[in-house]
């Protein structure tokens, strides 16, 4: 017997029940089966590109363009200036 045939999200518990709505009953079910009394914290989307975006800068930058890599990063440029000013502050303090 199936003892699963015929939840829905409704039947579930806590973030359980969060996870079923947004991404099925399968997802949920699978993530309690193997994951099951495990905390788990998922990071925004946001924060696990932005690794990606600063790199991509610091890949693209030609010392002219900090405009350019704003708009194609979807970041203001003052934190484009940021970013560029942080990676040359570790190549100094490697230096000392």
């Amino acid at each position: 017997m199936n003892w699963f045939d015929g939840m829905d999200p409704e039947d579930l518990q806590g973030d359980l029940q969060l996870v079923a709505r947004e991404c099925g009953m399968e997802v949920a079910l699978s993530l309690a089966e193997k994951l099951g009394s495990i905390h788990i914290y998922v990071r925004p989307l946001d924060a696990l590109i932005s690794a990606r975006k600063k790199e991509f800068i610091r890949k693209n930058f030609t010392g002219a363009n900090h405009k350019e890599l704003a708009i194609a990063v979807g970041w203001s440029e003052r934190y484009i200036y940021e970013i560029l000013a942080e990676k040359k502050d570790d190549r100094q303090q490697s230096l000392i």
